[in-house]
């Protein structure tokens, strides 16, 4: 499968929650929502239709604010963005490294890597991105 990468830089592709949501498997997305949980992601286990990827858009809620701020540019990433890396990019690269410290802490290995791939790769799949647009 090839990488589907967010306005952030996140790879949906390796996301627990969308490869649960396409699947269509209520069980995965359960594991999903109890996985968020002990991440720190959600203050509680939450239902099968609240964790479901509803992806990336204008009505969906961004801790970054990045989509809207990519929706009212009409952009698809902020790799298109002439201010990248701007404050609000730079917030998300911060939380994404303390995530790794807690996702180590909480997870096993495979979680882990998983996770890895899928939130903490924002920056390097973000810079590819740019490469490839100058190109």
């Amino acid at each position: 499968m090839s990488s589907k990468i967010s306005a952030c830089g996140n790879d949906c592709t390796a996301c627990p929650r969308y490869i649960a949501t396409q699947s269509g498997n209520p069980e995965e997305l359960e594991m999903v929502a109890e996985l968020w949980y002990r991440c720190g992601w959600r203050d509680k286990v939450i239902s099968n239709k609240d964790i479901a990827c509803k992806g990336c858009k204008a009505a969906s809620v961004c801790r970054y604010h990045i989509i809207e701020c990519v929706s009212e540019k009409k952009l698809a990433s902020c790799a298109l963005c002439l201010e990248y890396p701007c404050d609000k990019i730079n917030q998300a690269f911060e939380t994404s490294d303390k995530f790794e410290r807690t996702i180590e802490e909480v997870c096993s290995i495979s979680e882990v890597h998983k996770l890895k791939k899928a939130f903490l790769n924002k920056q390097k799949n973000l810079q590819l991105m740019t490469v490839q647009t100058k190109k």
